[in-house]
């Protein structure tokens, strides 16, 4: 009974303040996304005509320290990689070296032994 009171009285739409904002918000959505086709499109026409890129002094320095830092981080994961096989390498020579000794030092005595 009630609801059909409700239903069949219209009555004057309020939105608060937070409920305002959620269709400036929706517009702002579409907005950003038509300006990121916008920007879509111009680079695809800059990337189709293969211009040469023109960079300023400032720019060129950004590029190389970017450029810098990204071969630094490679150097450092081919250095992480390599080092446990570099130590692993220097270890094992070590081992051999000291086998040698022992057999260097433990051979003679063996042979003369076996002589007599």
């Amino acid at each position: 009974m009630m609801e059909q009171r409700v239903l069949g009285k219209p009555e004057p739409l309020v939105l608060n303040m937070q409920e305002l904002q959620v269709p400036n918000m929706m517009e702002q959505q579409v907005l950003s996304k038509q300006e990121l086709q916008v920007l879509n499109r111009q680079e695809q026409q800059v990337l189709s005509k293969q211009e040469p890129l023109v960079l300023n002094r400032q720019e060129r320095q950004v590029l190389n320290m970017m450029e810098q830092q990204v071969l630094n981080m490679m150097e450092q994961q081919v250095l992480n990689m390599m080092m446990p096989l570099v130590l692993n390498t220097i270890e094992q020579q070590v081992r051999n070296t000291k086998e040698l000794q022992v057999l260097n030092t433990m051979v003679p005595p063996v042979l003369n032994m076996m002589k007599t």
